[in-house]
């Protein structure tokens, strides 16, 4: 039975983990419990994309290319071409970041030079609660970032340069603030691994592309700039980027601090690396590479960064995994030992991959819904919503409730309810079940008012669900 490989389990286990996944995150959908927002953006982006056209964003009014630089999008478009529903990106995301483990278990193969070991330290991937509460979290650039950041590791450690620029170049045109960590990683290749050429060319790319896109390219987008994001908000440091970093780097104990100060940082750090046996610490390459993504979630000023539940600590996945295995390799030289013939790389392995197991059971990982039968069946309220959104013709214009936006994505006017219900065609709303961004006194009084609106012809009503048509609007 030459089929029955390492390599091969290795596929055989992201195709599993990619359907789990896939259907963590469509039932989710299906029970209108999605964040909503960024998949309705994404979609909507990608929907454009797919009819040759700018991808604009109505829930934010806005070029996505003008708040993220990504044109990597456009790889999808085909794929929702074939399957025009939402769903589509949540079940790629899924397949992107389960086989993610592809290139991670190579790396992690040459490392620990056992293929048991490997393949016992990839599963930790999967356990990861940072990237299982990212795949449960709506759609997000950071997540797809995760293979092509793990096929620059690959092209990395396993000396294979088509990688190395392949991931690189995928990761530049993913998002550009993730140019930061190549940045980083040239550092690595230059410190560390004393790769002098490689690292300042690295470098200099790195830092190329990331001035390019944030200072022509993506203000040359921002046709709207009044509701662009500012991303760098680590105001502890200063109120303008140039402060910010003369603090940096003249008062690094400010930086330390700052990453400290707040109870929800604390828990994440915790939570990050305890399922690893907080190994990872122990890596150079983690504490440099790695660098980037702490400092912009915990220096920032939005506290839904230093949060654990949140999906931006996806891309670190990669990373940890690898320095955990980079660490257990230094250990297993130091302690050798050998029990029921099995050297003692295999036993440490096995012991973080329970570890893993034990915290990712006792903190309810999301992919833990999937064995209770409850969580397959459709609530009457659920089955109205679905009815209602089955009423509204494909492009017709709508203002809807936060459940509501990523299922009606797939067309040029879609907003987020109370805005531009006298200017669209269809105004959906529930009032049996809370939704921000509006509290239940404000919902219902925007349903009463629109049920006295004599313009607004109420087409559908049952289970606190109310649709409305615009009958002034062609």
């Amino acid at each position: 039975m030459r089929w029955i490989t390492y390599k091969n389990a290795v596929v055989a286990t992201c195709l599993f983990f990619s359907l789990a996944f896939s259907l963590l995150s469509l039932l989710r959908y299906q029970h209108f419990m999605m964040g909503s927002y960024d998949l309705a953006i994404f979609d909507q982006a990608i929907w454009h994309y797919g009819r040759f056209e700018p991808p604009i964003s109505t829930v934010r009014n806005m070029n996505i290319l003008g708040d993220h630089f990504s044109p990597a999008l456009i790889l999808l478009s085909p794929f929702r071409l074939l399957w025009p529903d939402a769903r589509i990106l949540l079940i790629l995301q899924a397949v992107i970041v389960s086989f993610s483990v592809y290139f991670i278990f190579q790396v992690l193969e040459k490392k620990l030079q056992n293929s048991l070991a490997a393949y016992s330290l990839s599963l930790t991937f999967y356990l990861f609660l940072g990237l299982q509460y990212a795949l449960d979290y709506d759609f997000h650039l950071v997540s797809l970032s995760v293979l092509p950041l793990s096929l620059l590791l690959f092209g990395l450690f396993n000396e294979d340069s088509r990688a190395y620029w392949g991931g690189m170049l995928l990761v530049f045109l993913l998002k550009e603030d993730l140019a930061i960590i190549i940045f980083f990683v040239g550092i690595y290749q230059l410190v560390i691994r004393k790769k002098i050429k490689l690292g300042l060319i690295t470098l200099l790319i790195a830092a190329g592309f990331f001035y390019l896109e944030s200072t022509y390219l993506m203000p040359w987008f921002q046709d709207n700039p009044a509701v662009v994001k500012n991303h760098i908000d680590f105001y502890a440091l200063g109120n303008n980027k140039g402060t910010m970093l003369i603090t940096g780097i003249t008062k690094p104990w400010i930086v330390l601090q700052t990453m400290v100060d707040a109870p929800e940082k604390i828990y994440t750090l915790i939570q990050t690396h305890l399922p690893f046996g907080f190994l990872p610490l122990f890596s150079p390459f983690y504490l440099l590479t790695a660098l980037p993504i702490w400092l912009e979630r915990l220096l920032s000023a939005t506290q839904a960064r230093w949060l654990f539940e949140q999906y931006y600590g996806i891309s670190l996945t990669p990373f940890l995994v690898i320095a955990t295995g980079q660490t257990l390799k230094a250990l297993s030289k130091r302690v050798t030992f050998k029990i029921w013939q099995l050297p003692s790389i295999i036993w440490m392995t096995l012991v973080i991959f329970f570890l893993s197991l034990t915290v990712a059971v006792i903190k309810h990982a999301p992919i833990t819904r999937l064995i209770h039968s409850t969580y397959y069946h459709i609530s009457t309220v659920e089955a109205s919503m679905n009815q209602a959104v089955s009423l509204i013709p494909p492009l017709s214009s709508v203002s809807a409730q936060q459940p509501f936006v990523s299922h009606l994505s797939g067309r040029s006017e879609i907003y987020w309810f109370p805005e531009h219900i006298n200017e669209v065609k269809y105004v959906l709303v529930v009032n049996s079940r809370p939704a921000t961004p509006l509290n239940d006194t404000e919902r219902g009084a925007y349903i009463t008012v629109l049920l006295k609106d004599k313009t607004k012809v109420l087409v559908y009503e049952n289970n606190g669900v109310y649709l409305f048509r615009n009958s002034q609007k062609k």
